[in-house]
């Protein structure tokens, strides 16, 4: 983490003596502020985590799926370690798409104002999925699924449903994108590209995760808006200031 807070400074520092066409800025009260807030959900996310209990297997055999809504329990039906996989990899390719800005000539600088947005937005999210899950503690749709096995649903992570972390993180990281690529009236032209991109593989993701018996589609809907938001508002609120 020091590490990562140093390489922002020493970008924020050339950015400062070089940069040019200043969209977003940096205010200490606000930044220290936001990574405040980023810092203690993490920490009483890991706290609240760690009391989470295991399912027993009696509790999981008297789990019945019609005790769910319609649009939920079609999630109980699934369970597919492909669709896991494929999400994963959509995370982590999701994760890296911001430093595609970097091929867009007019978005080569403030690279320590973006640093320090996308660690926020990255932080707050990761904050506030795992204070949630923790605290909501949602029984995964494949336990209630007889042909997933035993030793996935006795495991910790098996209550941690909702929200969609996956779904969050990867809207979080396109709206993030597209914020960077769109602002100030930057590629008018693919804008409507660019935006619809930033919608469609989110929602990939949430489809991925419902088919791998992760998630609920509530689970999905709330992680979107949470990372759509987060991606978008987080740069919105840099600018002009």
């Amino acid at each position: 983490m020091s590490k990562i807070l140093l390489l922002i400074i020493f970008l924020w520092i050339q950015d400062g003596l070089y940069g040019q066409n200043s969209i977003y800025s940096l205010s200490p009260a606000r930044e220290v502020g936001i990574f405040s807030v980023g810092v203690s959900f993490n920490a009483l996310g890991y706290i609240q985590s760690r009391n989470t209990s295991i399912l027993k297997v009696e509790e999981i055999e008297k789990l019945d799926r019609n005790d769910l809504d319609g649009i939920d329990r079609t999630a109980t039906y699934n369970y597919s370690l492909k669709a896991k996989n494929m999400s994963d990899k959509l995370l982590l390719g999701s994760l890296v798409l911001p430093a595609t800005i970097m091929f867009d000539p007019n978005q080569r600088n403030q690279l320590g104002e973006k640093s320090t947005m996308l660690a926020q937005t990255y932080l707050i999210n990761a904050g506030t999925t795992l204070l949630v899950k923790s605290l909501v503690r949602r029984t995964r749709p494949f336990v209630y699924n007889e042909n997933a096995p035993l030793s996935e649903k006795l495991k910790a992570d098996a209550r941690m449903s909702f929200f969609s972390g996956h779904t969050s993180f990867t809207a979080s990281s396109t709206f993030f994108t597209a914020s960077m690529l769109t602002a100030n009236g930057q590629n008018r032209n693919i804008a409507p590209i660019i935006w619809s991109s930033a919608a469609i593989l989110p929602a990939v993701q949430g489809y991925l995760r419902w088919k791998a018996g992760k998630h609920f589609p509530t689970d999905i809907f709330i992680g979107y808006m949470i990372g759509a938001g987060l991606g978008y508002l987080i740069p919105k609120i840099h600018e002009g200031f």
